[in-house]
C-alpha cells in the first residue's frame, strides 16, 4: 500500500516497482542517450514519503533527485546537481483538467553559478500518446516560463504525458534564447533500444 496516496504520487510514478528505460534526444546533439530511471522509497514519517530518483547510463547528467510526497503533492527537495532553493512543485495532489500551479526554483550548480526557473503549469487533459513501449491514454501537462542561467535569459516551455502508476512516458522541453530554440525529448523506450 502506498505511504502517501494521491494523484501526484500515482502520475509521477513513485510507486512503480520496475526501472524505466528512457532515451534522451536533443535538437542540439544528434546522439541518443539511453539509461534507466529507478525510484526507491527512502523513508516515510509524519505523513511524508521521501524517494530517491536515480538515473544511470546516458541519463546520469540529469542527476539523482530527492523527491518528497505529501498531502500537497510531489516536489523535488534535493538534487545531486547542486544546491536547490525555492518551491519545486512537480505535481500537486489533485490533478483535475484545468488545474494550474507555479514552480519557482534556484539551483546553484558546481562551478557554473545559479540557474533560476519560474514556470506555470497546467493540466490540459487526457491525450493518447505513442512511445516506443506502447500507446497510452496519458494526462497531458504543459508549462511555460523563464530560465535564467549565468545572466542569460531564455523562455522555456514543456509538454509532459503522465500515465497513472507508471510516471512520465514522454516529456518535451523547449528553450529559446537569442532566437535559437533547442528541443529536448525524454521518453520511455524498450530495454536495450538505441
Amino acid at each position: 500500500k502506498p505511504v502517501v496516496a494521491n494523484d501526484a504520487v500515482s502520475y509521477y510514478g513513485l510507486n512503480r516497482s520496475t526501472p524505466a528505460d528512457l532515451e534522451l534526444r536533443s535538437s542540439a546533439d544528434p546522439s541518443i542517450k539511453t539509461g534507466t530511471q529507478t525510484v526507491k522509497l527512502k523513508e516515510s514519517k509524519d505523513g511524508k514519503a521521501i524517494y530517491v530518483v536515480e538515473r544511470t547510463g546516458g541519463l546520469q547528467a540529469l542527476g539523482v533527485d530527492t523527491v518528497q510526497a505529501d498531502e500537497k503533492g510531489v516536489r523535488i527537495v534535493g538534487t545531486s546537481l547542486g544546491e536547490l532553493k525555492g518551491d519545486s512543485m512537480e505535481l500537486p495532489a489533485k490533478l483535475s483538467v484545468g488545474t494550474t500551479w507555479k514552480s519557482n526554483r534556484e539551483m546553484t550548480l558546481e562551478g557554473q553559478g545559479a540557474v533560476t526557473t519560474a514556470e506555470t503549469y497546467k493540466v490540459v487533459g487526457i491525450e493518447k500518446i505513442a512511445t516506443p513501449v506502447g500507446t497510452f491514454d496519458a494526462l497531458k501537462i504543459e508549462s511555460s516560463g523563464t530560465l535564467n542561467m549565468g545572466g542569460s535569459k531564455s523562455t522555456i516551455s514543456t509538454r509532459g504525458w503522465y500515465v497513472k502508476d507508471r510516471g512520465a512516458v514522454k516529456i518535451e522541453i523547449k528553450t529559446t534564447r537569442d532566437g535559437k530554440t533547442e528541443t529536448i525529448t525524454i521518453q520511455e523506450t524498450k530495454s536495450g533500444a538505441k
